[in-house]
């Protein structure tokens, strides 16, 4: 997958409410798009206002960004790079998204070394029924003076890919419990709102997409029939693109927000005949901008990242076909850039917690 970011000063006490009929949170927002460690738009902790705090109430928030601190006083210690690598690794999404970046990487290599190997050349007969050179496959004509054959390659990616599917087992409850945060059955028959019916169907999809990724992982083991593959195969990539969409679908709902919050703060910075000037007020409207920034940042990413996704979930689908869906290089590149933001946004998240445990200590 076949989901890419200091802590921000909180509204002080005495700012003026900012009344706005934004969307509801999108409860239970899956792995894959959540933005992490910022509350979204919609019922803040005020009584109906929006709440920009990085740890805004809501089960979507996890890890926040690393915002630049409004004061300097403000600044988190830097936590030690060992310890961060090692907190990365511990995380099975950490581990996930660098087996994903190897996988692709590898595949984009196999790509770039199947197209620059020369056209094998015809065998010259010889007058005894011979021919100039063996050209059997045990001693083909051109071998590449390197570790990073065709066949080495195509086997590095193969492997990723079934250790991937292993070590996601019981990675579908997660979405279960997303399901359930986000309203469940009510969410989902459109009781709670769009946020929370898109974010149910996207954590629905993801954990039917997880528990099917099990049933592939057993038939390439051999433990399963391997007349069950192309069904669970299919099955599989149609719960996964319907997470795709309903999951983009709510962040182009949660960047609309973000973009009507913003105007009314610059216009209450305006108001205040301060532009570009400073005080109270002023310093705490420009800190907000610059969370919403943030946020508007790691929801682009997302879908960027969603989109790439996306592509590899069709390709699964429409296994076979031509055009995009067949082309190996851009099936590569979008793998590629979607394991980079996946593991950019989970380093952020183990940065985030070192800065928090440096700063308790």
């Amino acid at each position: 997958m076949g989901g890419e970011l200091a802590q921000a000063s909180y509204f002080p006490a005495h700012k003026r409410k900012q009344k706005m009929a934004l969307a509801p949170p999108p409860w239970g927002l899956p792995h894959h798009t959540t933005p992490p460690g910022y509350g979204w738009p919609g019922v803040g902790a005020n009584g109906g206002d929006w709440d920009p705090r990085p740890d805004a109430a809501g089960p979507w928030a996890s890890a926040a960004l690393p915002i630049a601190p409004a004061t300097p006083s403000a600044a988190l210690p830097a936590p030690d790079p060992l310890d961060l690598c090692i907190g990365f690794l511990k995380r099975r999404d950490g581990i996930d998204k660098l087996l994903k970046l190897v996988r692709y990487t590898a595949k984009l290599a196999l790509v770039t070394v199947t197209a620059s190997q020369p056209a094998a050349a015809p065998a010259l007969a010889l007058a005894g029924g011979g021919s100039a050179w063996p050209t059997s496959p045990a001693h083909p004509p051109h071998v590449l003076p390197s570790i990073f054959t065709p066949a080495r390659l195509a086997a590095l990616e193969a492997s990723i890919g079934d250790a991937r599917k292993a070590y996601r087992l019981g990675k579908w409850l997660q979405g279960v419990a997303a399901f359930r945060e986000a309203g469940g059955w009510e969410a989902l028959g459109g009781g709670r709102g769009v946020s929370p019916l898109l974010a149910a169907c996207a954590a629905l999809g993801d954990g039917l997409y997880f528990f099917l990724e099990q049933g592939t992982w057993l038939v390439r083991a051999g433990v399963a029939p391997l007349l069950w593959g192309p069904a669970i195969t299919r099955t599989s990539a149609t719960a996964e693109l319907a997470s795709y969409a309903a999951s983009s679908a709510l962040a182009l709902v949660s960047l609309d927000a973000l973009a009507l919050r913003e105007v009314a703060l610059r216009r209450a910075l305006a108001s205040r005949g301060a532009w570009p000037g400073n005080g109270p007020d002023v310093s705490s409207i420009r800190a907000d901008l610059a969370v919403l920034a943030a946020k508007r940042t790691a929801l682009r990413l997302a879908l960027l990242q969603d989109g790439c996704d996306a592509l590899l979930a069709a390709s699964d689908l429409r296994r076979g076909s031509s055009g995009l869906l067949a082309s190996k290089p851009l099936l590569a590149l979008a793998g590629l850039t979607s394991a980079i933001l996946g593991t950019r946004k989970v380093w952020l998240a183990t940065v985030q917690t070192g800065q928090a445990k440096a700063k308790a200590t």
